[in-house]
């Protein structure tokens, strides 16, 4: 079963686990062995693949830095790239802040009672 905005967080985290295991076992390495390559401790590597517990960022990164998948994050999280329309309308200025979508508009600003 493929990864999917179906699955709970806690599934997510175990097929995670799941796929981080197998990456490990194909590159013939054991938890001890990545755990001390990867700087991290051996336990951090045991909830990683068992999935139980969301782990730190930093620590899944050193492990994905160890078994050379880190530059799969480019397919997860890709440069954004504008839309034409935002690069006309910007004509080379760099984007600062984001616009509140219609629906999170406020009512016009009204004097209260209070005051």
């Amino acid at each position: 079963m493929r990864i999917g905005p179906l699955l709970s967080d806690s599934a997510v985290l175990q097929k995670i686990g799941v796929r981080m295991a197998t990456i490990r076992l194909q590159k013939n390495m054991t938890q001890k062995e990545l755990s001390e390559r990867s700087g991290v401790s051996i336990q951090s590597v045991k909830r990683l693949e068992s999935g139980e517990v969301a782990t730190r960022l930093t620590i899944f990164i050193a492990i994905c830095r160890t078994l050379e998948i880190l530059d799969r994050f480019e397919v997860l999280l890709p440069t954004p790239t504008p839309r034409p329309i935002d690069l006309f309308k910007l004509q080379g200025k760099v984007r600062q802040r984001a616009r509140k979508s219609k629906s999170e508009k406020s009512a016009p600003w009204e004097w209260s009672e209070g005051q």
